[in-house]
């Protein structure tokens, strides 16, 4: 785990240790003459694959982390993937290095399965393509819009009409750390994932908005795993 100093005081050292990661393998397809796209050499990691590499922090933490990175101008992100619908994240330090970061030679063994593991996925039509917009990054300004897209997918899926107007007090918190973390499209995907579940066993607190942003990780991460079922039945023994 090797990081800069003077990024880590700026972004902290979580990030600047992710940061070093990506350097590292920037600097190893340069030279191997790989992943060049837009005048600059790429790397690309599911946030899955980030977690895997890094077991100490969280899915959420390492998305933080990628987004503090690229807001602070550190990184630029990118798609280079085949498919369309493939949403893996491709990363370029701004600031390219000519040798591997911090005169790292190579990863640790335990790294090395998990750093760039060439996993995006295959170029063919999957049986069941997501019905949601899956790429432009958007944030949500308000609840007002969020509830929107609640209201529309949950009437759409439940075949009957859903016209909850406001957030309750206590959903507010949840849902302001959420938009600033995470983009509308995430958030249509994590509905989606709910109500692809099998609802018909969920109570009345589990089609409201406060259990969805209570779970929303683990709804994000059904779609993108495409794990329907996962929370139905289940999930109301366990009672998440």
């Amino acid at each position: 785990m090797t990081f800069e100093s003077d990024i880590a005081k700026k972004v902290g050292t979580d990030a600047a240790i992710i940061l070093s990661n990506i350097e590292f393998w920037q600097a190893t397809n340069k030279a191997n003459n790989r992943n060049y796209f837009e005048d600059k050499h790429w790397t690309y990691n599911s946030i899955k694959a980030f977690s895997e590499l890094f077991d100490y922090l969280t899915e959420k933490k390492i998305r933080t982390c990628l987004d503090k990175l690229e807001n602070e101008g550190y990184i630029v992100s990118g798609n280079f993937n085949k498919s369309s619908y493939d949403r893996t994240k491709w990363y370029s330090s701004v600031k390219v290095k000519s040798i591997c970061p911090n005169g790292q030679k190579e990863l640790p063994e335990m790294s090395k399965g998990f750093a760039e593991k060439g996993e995006t996925i295959p170029d063919n039509k999957p049986d069941n393509k997501p019905d949601t917009l899956l790429e432009k990054e958007i944030f949500y300004k308000d609840p007002k819009e969020f509830l929107s897209d609640w209201n529309i997918i949950r009437s759409k899926a439940l075949k009957k009409p859903s016209n909850i107007n406001r957030l309750a007090r206590a959903e507010q918190p949840d849902f302001n750390e959420l938009r600033s973390e995470y983009t509308r499209n995430e958030f249509r995907n994590g509905i989606t994932a709910l109500f692809k579940q099998d609802v018909i066993n969920f109570d009345d607190m589990q089609m409201r908005p406060r259990h969805f942003l209570k779970f929303f990780e683990k709804y994000q991460t059904a779609f993108d795993e495409k794990s329907v079922g996962l929370y139905g039945r289940k999930a109301k023994e366990s009672r998440l």
